[in-house]
């Protein structure tokens, strides 16, 4: 699961969420409503083993910062 997160903060330092798509998928419209979704979401998982679980796959093992740091990131960033 922790590639997941991974995943999310590099894709999204590479484009905008497609809320028509978000909308109609999970009616979520706007940058705000998918900070509070994925906040709320993540409330009770524990980044410390998720971003132990990706390092053994990373050529930089300090990049799973981007899983251990994944709710302070989505917080500070303008979708």
């Amino acid at each position: 699961m922790g590639r997941d997160f991974f995943d999310i903060v590099f894709l999204i330092s590479q484009t905008k969420p497609n809320y028509e798509y978000l909308k109609k998928k999970l009616d979520i419209n706007n940058g705000d409503e998918l900070k509070k979704v994925l906040l709320s979401r993540t409330l009770k998982l524990d980044f410390n083993e998720l971003a132990k679980d990706i390092e053994p796959f990373l050529i930089n093992t300090g990049e799973s910062k981007r899983v251990l740091l994944f709710r302070e990131y989505i917080q500070s960033v303008e979708f």
